[in-house]
């Protein structure tokens, strides 16, 4: 038995580095979501919003959805911002040392 898409609507555009944060957050929560990311991109449009995928989710969940954003979603981008300025001083430290220390 294959499982049905549910119906779904339009929770918002978010710009190419978030799209995949909130699918993630959303799936992680067992909310159905989608981007055409890609088909937005396609179209070629000359707007600012042709950078940013639009995702679309289960109708039955999008109150949930948007909470998810507005509480989750910021800190998520905040521990993702901070692991990647850890990884770059890390690298940097690395980067300063010998390459064979005696």
């Amino acid at each position: 038995m294959s499982q049905e898409t549910p119906r779904t609507v339009h929770l918002g555009r978010f710009d190419p580095l978030e799209a995949p944060i909130v699918l993630d957050l959303l799936h992680e929560h067992g909310i159905f979501a989608l981007s055409n990311a890609a088909a937005d991109q396609a179209e070629g449009s000359v707007t600012d919003d042709a950078a940013h995928g639009r995702i679309f989710v289960d109708a039955a969940k999008l109150d949930e959805a948007r909470r998810l954003i507005e509480e989750e979603l910021p800190d998520r981008i905040e521990q993702m911002s901070r692991s990647l300025d850890e990884g770059y001083a890390a690298q940097e430290e690395i980067g300063d040392q010998p390459l064979n220390p005696q």
